[in-house]
């Protein structure tokens, strides 16, 4: 697993360390009409999973629409925050790399408003006593699903066993605890958050390309990482910032051989196919196709990495490339 500090990553990472200094360190001993402000910061800001107010510590809480976002960047402690913030930074740069950061910034959210929502839902159904919520813990319970199913064979040591586990069992595994912790309760941790937030993401994963949330995403937040950005790193896994730009010294010729491995691709972009015809009396001498000095991205794009696009679509079908590979593949048809 390779750490690196993508955009909307480090966005996260700002706003909740932000948040949790200004409300836990700055605003802690600050009185404001006899109440803490740090009270009344949880008062307004913290999840309240119940829609009846609750009066805790001689302050009525009740919930609040906007709630289901605020209470993700609240955390009740360091030790709160620094692991939540530390899981994320784990399992978050694949995902962004591969999805862009406007859908894996929609996702988290979306993913933490789930686990709010089913918090809200069960607490009320199963009558467990309310009581205001906050961390980024159902956000990051859906990246962790998003990362298992991205990436089920990874091998990922869980603490405190150190002991290789594949990521479709440490998420899927993390996700039958949290349910069966919040039937048993008594903790005072909202485990049925948990289960919403790898619930939500599930789902995300599985049907989210299907409906407009992504798309939309895509189209109105302008931010960090974009389907035609990263290329570079993404062929080498060593992507660094200061290649989101692509110059003029990094433009190449791009050429590649079509071979049998193109009748998929055919399938799916039937509009601009390839040609796989061969021409000259040597069988096994495939034809040529250069694309003459066109770039796509503004990056290098090899015979290897098409070959490889390729060979996924063979073996597991379009549907299972990512978002950059998509693109690659849709370029190179509208100069064909």
């Amino acid at each position: 697993m390779i750490f690196r500090l993508t955009p909307a990553l480090k966005l996260l990472l700002i706003i909740n360390i932000t948040v949790y200094v200004l409300c836990n360190v700055l605003f802690a001993p600050v009185v404001f009409d006899g109440i803490q402000l740090h009270a009344l910061m949880m008062k307004f800001f913290a999840l309240m999973p119940s829609t009846d107010p609750v009066i805790r510590s001689g302050i009525e809480f009740v919930f609040q629409p906007w709630q289901l976002i605020t209470y993700q960047f609240m955390h009740g402690g360091f030790g709160h925050l620094f692991f939540n913030m530390f899981a994320l930074w784990m399992f978050s740069t694949e995902l962004e790399e591969n999805w862009g950061s406007a859908k894996f910034l929609t996702f988290y959210l979306l993913s933490g408003i789930g686990a709010g929502l089913l918090h809200m839902l069960l607490c009320s159904v199963l009558g467990v006593v309310a009581a205001p919520t906050v961390g980024a813990s159902g956000s990051l319970y859906g990246v962790i699903i998003g990362f298992a199913m991205l990436n089920p064979d990874r091998k990922i040591m869980m603490f405190p066993l150190f002991i290789p586990i594949p990521a479709r069992i440490f998420g899927f595994g993390m996700m039958f605890i949290s349910i069966m912790m919040g039937f048993m309760g008594g903790d005072g941790i909202a485990h049925f958050a948990h289960f919403g937030g790898a619930l939500t993401g599930l789902l995300l994963v599985k049907f989210g390309e299907k409906t407009p949330i992504f798309h939309f995403a895509r189209k109105y937040i302008k931010f960090g990482i974009g389907s035609n950005e990263f290329l570079r790193g993404w062929q080498t896994g060593t992507i660094k910032s200061n290649e989101r730009k692509a110059t003029s010294q990094q433009r190449d010729f791009f050429s590649f051989k079509t071979t049998t491995k193109t009748n998929d691709f055919n399938q799916q972009f039937s509009n601009r196919p390839f040609s796989s015809h061969q021409t000259n009396a040597n069988p096994q001498e495939p034809k040529k196709v250069n694309l003459n000095e066109k770039e796509i991205g503004g990056v290098r794009i090899t015979q290897s990495t098409v070959d490889a696009i390729l060979d996924k679509i063979s073996k597991t079908g379009y549907q299972s490339l990512t978002e950059q590979e998509k693109y690659i593949l849709t370029e190179i048809s509208k100069h064909l």
